[in-house]
């Protein structure tokens, strides 16, 4: 039997979750962080200069 997994409503809340489960030294970085992962889904398929 297969293991199902909840679908969120985003498909940018697993970025969310995984952030919020992850140990950052400075509150900014998570933000920071959460911006650059944002900006890398966003600009999937694109080179890293392009997609950030």
């Amino acid at each position: 039997m297969i293991n199902s997994v909840p679908i969120s409503a985003s498909p940018l809340a697993w970025i969310d979750e995984e952030i919020d489960l992850s140990t950052f030294s400075d509150r900014r970085h998570a933000s920071r962080f959460r911006s650059l992962m944002q900006k890398l889904w966003q600009g999937m398929g694109n080179s890293l200069p392009f997609a950030c």
